[in-house]
């Protein structure tokens, strides 16, 4: 399914559903951007990544595991 997403439907994405769909990894950061924003403190920033790659941190998958093929795939849409 990672596949059909990024190979499939990525040529159609907006730059904010592939932010997200990234887990945010390349969000424009407030000491990083022109100016800076003093407010927020690069020191004190923690990004907590959880379940990569659709792995859960319990071990389990997102998914079931099983193969889909396209035709099935377009009759789900």
């Amino acid at each position: 399914m990672l596949h059909f997403e990024r190979e499939v439907l990525g040529v159609y994405e907006l730059p904010g559903n592939r932010l997200s769909r990234d887990l945010y990894d390349n969000l424009p950061l407030p000491w990083d951007v022109s100016p800076p924003v003093p407010e927020f403190s690069k020191s004190g920033f923690v990004k907590h990544d959880y379940d990569r790659d659709g792995i859960l941190t319990n071990g389990k998958t997102f998914f079931s595991g099983g193969e889909c093929e396209y035709p099935t795939i377009i009759v789900l849409l």
